[in-house]
């Protein structure tokens, strides 16, 4: 961290002069007021940290176990409508005259790109890769809604990224009208991160105490960064995504503690 101007911290939102550098050389201002915070939300900011990641936010790309489930569950409807396998076939990035099942080796190969082992893929592609990392966990989280392990274990970071990006699929479509990067996005979505981060921690401890400072940033930075062109419609989403993550976190501790208790 290095001393500069004062910014919010991303955990209590206390004005401090420290602030992510690796983010500060990305060309944005996170603050963290001390090591401790920054502790506390780096198992999850560490994916979106530095350039190339933070300014604008790019979604992570899918972790081995997360690209085998899309792989394993790729002809899942989402809705009773879409699958992975629709949705990687009509990216153009696998194709199957005969049939989506024929191409299967094609449609792995393309899921596997999108993880954490295969090469960058090239600037022009970015946006579309960012799409498909966003409905692939969307599709993942409708399928399988609701935590399943302690939110400490490893599913911890997965589940934070899924939940989040069934609300920011609506903050994107809904809210912004499908404008890939507007003014104000970019920090907005840093901040819920470290809310919804915060949110999914165990009741009692440090980080699940400082979520409501936390959400109070995710507000500040709705009405003074996000800006939307439709105020109303994006302040019901807001208040969605508060309803979504308390609901998604009390299910979390439950889970935690049957875990904890050997149930």
């Amino acid at each position: 961290m290095a001393f500069q101007r004062s910014v919010p911290c991303l955990a209590c939102g206390v004005e401090t002069s420290n602030r992510c550098s690796s983010c500060a050389k990305a060309g944005i201002d996170l603050g963290f007021c001390s090591a401790a915070h920054q502790k506390l939300l780096w198992h999850l900011h560490k994916l979106v940290c530095g350039r190339g990641k933070a300014n604008p936010f790019v979604w992570p790309r899918l972790t081995v176990e997360e690209a085998e489930d899309a792989i394993e569950h790729r002809n899942v409807a989402f809705l009773e409508h879409a699958t992975t396998s629709m949705l990687i076939v009509s990216s153009g990035r696998a194709m199957s005259p005969v049939g989506i099942d024929r191409a299967l080796p094609h449609l792995q190969n393309a899921i596997r790109a999108l993880s954490v082992t295969a090469p960058p893929c090239r600037p022009e592609d970015v946006a579309t890769e960012q799409r498909l990392l966003a409905h692939i966990r969307l599709f993942e989280e409708e399928r399988n809604f609701g935590p399943r392990r302690t939110p400490h274990g490893a599913e911890y970071v997965v589940r934070v990224l899924r939940s989040m990006t069934t609300w920011t699929s609506k903050l994107d479509t809904d809210i912004l009208e499908h404008v890939p990067t507007p003014p104000g996005r970019t920090p907005f979505l840093h901040r819920a991160l470290a809310y919804y981060a915060l949110a999914y921690s165990p009741a009692g401890t440090e980080a699940s105490s400082l979520s409501g400072k936390a959400w109070a940033q995710v507000v500040r930075s709705f009405e003074t960064e996000l800006r939307p062109k439709d105020p109303a419609l994006a302040r019901e989403g807001l208040s969605e995504l508060a309803v979504v993550v308390e609901r998604a976190a009390e299910r979390a501790l439950r889970t935690w503690e049957a875990v904890r208790d050997g149930r």
